[in-house]
């Protein structure tokens, strides 16, 4: 979190998946950007996209309850959780689970799965106001994928999040985590709704650039850097306030664009 570097993980863990000819792996330091992705994710998907690979997959620095970019860069968005991640007033609280598509809890094979699966299950029946609709016996766990009802899916607009068990190093699950990506896939091109969230993406993607673009013309063109250590004892004892500061530099940005115009 201090360096901003990529520690390379990700090839660490998968290296047999790094001689795949048709596996691309890039490992990307976060720069100390927010929302638990790099900052350019976007362009490189952008990239790959062009290069014709038909499935990207985007692995986040792993997110917190504020840390959100995935959702506006992703179709689909996956939580994954394990059983030791916590209780389920953590469940409960995390913001992260109001964004995700598909979740998935791995590691299924070890204690305290079960009533993880039933945690996640509860809080989304909560949210549809059927927050008990999956609830086993008193001692019966719940398995395998949740859906409302297949026809019921077909004709809804609306997605219903499944909860899958995974053991990825036994090989379990993923067919079905892979299927669950292909009926979401399937859901929103039918529904129509893939569009507007590529639009929606776009939109925010623009608003992004521009924002990094007037970041730097901020600190590097007016000088910025300048102007902050110039004035940062004034604001240190008081007799100015960052507000201040921060509306001098955008006045000038502002007189500079009306004497260009």
């Amino acid at each position: 979190p201090f360096t901003g570097g990529a520690l390379l993980g990700d090839r660490i863990r998968m290296e047999s998946l790094t001689l795949d000819e048709g596996v691309y792996i890039r490992s990307m330091a976060s720069r100390g950007a927010s929302g638990g992705l790099a900052m350019t994710t976007r362009e490189v998907c952008d990239v790959l996209d062009a290069f014709g690979f038909q499935r990207i997959i985007i692995e986040t620095v792993g997110v917190g309850q504020s840390e959100l970019g995935i959702a506006g860069s992703a179709d689909t968005t996956t939580l994954v959780l394990v059983p030791e991640s916590g209780d389920g007033v953590q469940v409960l609280k995390a913001g992260v689970m109001e964004i995700a598509d598909l979740y998935v809890v791995n590691k299924a094979d070890r204690p305290g799965a079960d009533r993880l699966v039933q945690e996640v299950e509860v809080m989304l029946g909560i949210r549809r106001g059927n927050a008990y609709r999956h609830v086993g016996a008193h001692h019966g766990g719940v398995r395998g994928p949740r859906y409302r009802d297949d026809a019921a899916e077909v004709d809804s607009a609306v997605w219903s999040a499944p909860v899958l068990r995974t053991a990825a190093v036994k090989d379990e699950g993923v067919d079905a985590l892979v299927d669950a990506f292909e009926r979401h896939w399937a859901f929103l091109d039918r529904t129509g709704q893939i569009e507007a969230l590529r639009r929606g993406r776009l939109a925010d993607h623009t608003r992004d650039v521009v924002n990094r673009a007037l970041s730097t013309l901020v600190w590097e063109r007016l000088d910025g850097e300048r102007r902050l250590a110039a004035a940062l004892d004034d604001i240190v004892q008081g007799k100015m306030s960052p507000y201040k500061l921060a509306s001098d530099i955008v006045t000038e940005l502002q007189e500079d664009d009306a004497h260009d115009g």
